[in-house]
């Protein structure tokens, strides 16, 4: 048995939570990069708050969990979460009136090269973020080793 499984049957794989410091203004019909620059926790050393972007170490399953609330008035809202790059998840809402959209996912990572990112894609007129822990928020834990 790897140090990884050992790890992840024990509870105390990889976990980090993290939220924007301040708003962040969403420019219409572009996917943008979410910037969650605060960290609650971060149990090892794999979430950047500098580019927003979880790499995690140890092989296994992760759940990502992510929300963000943008203003009403929204006509289309994509929530996707990135992994290397790609959209691997992908959350939408369309109708009018949209004030949050939340998902989560399991997701395989290598612990090597594979990494993290949550992206936005906003139909209405270029908005701004929510910056509050409970609104707005990027999370991912180990749930079970390679």
């Amino acid at each position: 048995m790897t140090t990884a499984v050992t790890l992840a049957s024990m509870g105390n794989g990889p976990a980090f939570s993290a939220y924007p410091s301040s708003g962040q203004t969403i420019t219409t019909a572009t996917a943008t990069k979410i910037l969650f620059q605060t960290v609650l926790y971060d149990t090892n050393n794999n979430y950047s708050s500098v580019n927003s972007r979880f790499t995690p170490t140890v092989t296994g399953y992760y759940h990502v969990i992510t929300a963000i609330r943008m203003p009403l008035g929204t006509s289309r809202m994509i929530l996707a979460i990135r992994k290397n790059g790609t959209v691997v998840k992908s959350l939408q809402d369309i109708g009018g009136g949209l004030y949050a959209l939340s998902g989560s996912a399991m997701i395989y990572m290598n612990g090597t090269t594979d990494y993290l990112e949550i992206y936005v894609e906003y139909s209405a007129n270029t908005g701004s973020l929510a910056n509050t822990a409970p609104d707005s928020y990027f999370e991912a834990a180990m749930i079970r080793g390679a």
